[in-house]
């Protein structure tokens, strides 16, 4: 009985769940609203929420994986096309309320003298967040602990993972976190896409066919060429590579308030 309740307490030490659960409120979110109200996406306000159910695991003494899985939902969505707070999606024939499930977070992380590797879905953050904020990047991710003030990492993956784009985007990342004092940090990020933005482009064909030509009484007459024409969109590279670089700062200017 002793061992096994070893055994126990040993097995709860090394794995165990989490979660969190948020609903906010955006009040014309995409920027797109016009002082006439006219239809636009995103036109006015819109509830949101997320529930995020997580699992982490010590396998072994430098071996961990943590996943996640989320669900999120949108309520009152305006289609910006006159169907305002419809359900209903008439072009897609998918209901508006009944949000997004799937894998949030998937990481396998081998850590060893003050380097760390990920592989997998990784949560990314670079900086103080704002080219990436806590979002999941398909790949890999190494990051080393210099000393005790400076933190680097480095990684390459699909930004695609997050469900914003309609093709891969491969990327490569980086960012810099050095503590000056035990209140104030300084970090430096880059992200740069290494692969070429997608965008459909409509495209039409012409060409002229001979066919038949016949009386009222079914008897044919003769041929003539009729114009024929097929328009469908066509997905081509663009020339458009997003690459940004930040430079930021926290520090601790009270004990409840933060600068960045």
């Amino acid at each position: 009985v002793q061992n096994l309740r070893k055994d126990v307490d040993d097995l709860k030490s090394r794995m165990g769940w989490y979660g969190d659960a948020r609903v906010r409120y955006f009040q014309n979110k995409k920027q797109s609203l016009t002082d006439n109200y006219a239809y636009r996406d995103g036109r006015g306000g819109v509830f949101e929420e997320r529930v995020r159910l997580g699992f982490w695991a010590n396998p072994d003494k430098n071996l961990s994986v943590d996943g996640r899985l989320k669900l999120e939902n949108t309520i009152a969505q305006d289609d910006g096309w006159g169907n305002a707070r419809e359900n209903f999606n008439t072009w897609d024939n998918s209901f508006r309320n009944q949000g997004k499930f799937g894998i949030d977070r998937m990481t396998l992380a081998w850590n060893n003298a003050g380097t760390q590797v990920r592989i997998g879905r990784n949560e990314v953050k670079l900086g103080q967040g704002l080219l990436w904020w806590e979002n999941p990047i398909d790949g890999v991710e190494v990051q080393h602990q210099f000393g005790d003030k400076v933190t680097a990492k480095v990684g390459y993956g699909d930004t695609a993972a997050g469900g914003w784009y309609n093709s891969n985007l491969w990327t490569v990342y980086g960012d810099v976190k050095v503590q000056t004092s035990p209140a104030t940090s300084i970090t430096l990020s880059a992200l740069h896409n290494v692969t070429k933005m997608k965008y459909a482009k409509s495209v039409t064909n012409t060409w002229t066919e001979r066919v038949d030509v016949w009386d009222g009484a079914g008897n044919k007459i003769g041929a003539a060429w009729v114009p024929k024409s097929e328009t469908k969109d066509v997905f081509t590279d663009s020339n458009y590579m997003m690459n940004q670089i930040a430079l930021g700062f926290d520090t601790k200017i009270a004990p409840k308030w933060n600068w960045v």
